[in-house]
């Protein structure tokens, strides 16, 4: 006799199939507060432990959860955010790697209201996504950042450091020694800039990248900044900034910097 729950598991996939598509067709309803039932309705249903959607509903899912983001009521862009955690955690990796793109690109590009909610969303997926997938979100993410900390717009610069600070301290140790690199000059470059909100979340940056360098990119990093406070024209104020830079550096791996320290006292102690 066949065991009584054996064809139970297809008709469980296509009822959680049936309720989802209901759900997702009340997500673009023009009344809000349709929008905003259909999205809890939907955050209920990805909290279940139960819950596996197939390929084709986590892509309807993953787009309809983008488009919710930028929905035009706040309550229902707080639901949507809400939503990415048990979301990144139940879906394949490649649906995940779209939702970072894409938020990503309305971080660097979008308009000021865009920015600030896919900000938050896109630091909610690299707190919450698997470790698994850190590698290929560093890879990704961090030219994407750097670029970002590039660009001249004052918000696009400070989104994209608090946004690094987060993959840095979560998988740092998984950039390739170039990737840093690139990562590093473009943080040192903003050491020199005359709003302290910049060089505060450059120091935050360096500091999570200097704990995952290995030891001759560390070396190389204090070396650089030791020689630049060398130079006769750095004044007081960008000074001080190496100094709270390299305190930072010792606090993310004070044990490692004791090989620099005859480097650095000196030049602490004439600050």
């Amino acid at each position: 006799q066949n065991s009584p729950s054996a064809p139970l598991l297809p008709s469980i996939r296509a009822m959680t199939s049936f309720t989802v598509n209901a759900i997702l067709e009340e997500t673009s309803k023009r009344d809000k507060d349709y929008r905003y039932m259909a999205t809890s309705d939907l955050l209920s249903e990805l909290q279940k432990e139960s819950f596996k959607p197939d390929t084709d509903g986590e892509k309807k899912i993953c787009k309809a959860i983008l488009k919710l983001l930028n929905d035009q009521s706040s309550d229902v862009q707080g639901l949507a955010v809400k939503c990415l955690p048990p979301l990144v955690r139940k879906v394949h990796d490649a649906q995940v790697d779209a939702i970072i793109t894409e938020l990503c690109k309305f971080v660097l590009e979008g308009k000021e209201e865009q920015r600030d909610i896919c900000a938050i969303a896109l630091k909610t997926v690299v707190v919450e996504m698997p470790s698994s997938m850190g590698g290929a979100a560093a890879r990704q993410l961090v030219p994407r950042l750097v670029s970002g900390v590039l660009k001249d717009k004052l918000e696009v610069k400070l989104e994209s450091m608090d946004i690094l600070n987060d993959v840095l301290r979560r998988f740092g140790s998984l950039l390739k020694p170039e990737l840093s690199a690139q990562c590093n000059d473009a943080l040192f470059a903003q050491l020199a800039s005359t709003r302290a909100a910049t060089r505060k979340r450059a120091i935050s940056c360096i500091a999570a990248l200097s704990a995952a360098l290995s030891d001759k990119l560390l070396s190389q990093l204090v070396g650089s900044i030791v020689e630049r406070m060398k130079m006769p024209a750095v004044d007081l104020d960008l000074g001080r900034t190496y100094i709270q830079t390299l305190s930072a550096i010792s606090r993310s791996g004070g044990y490692r910097l004791g090989r620099q320290l005859e480097l650095v006292m000196p030049l602490v102690l004439q600050q």
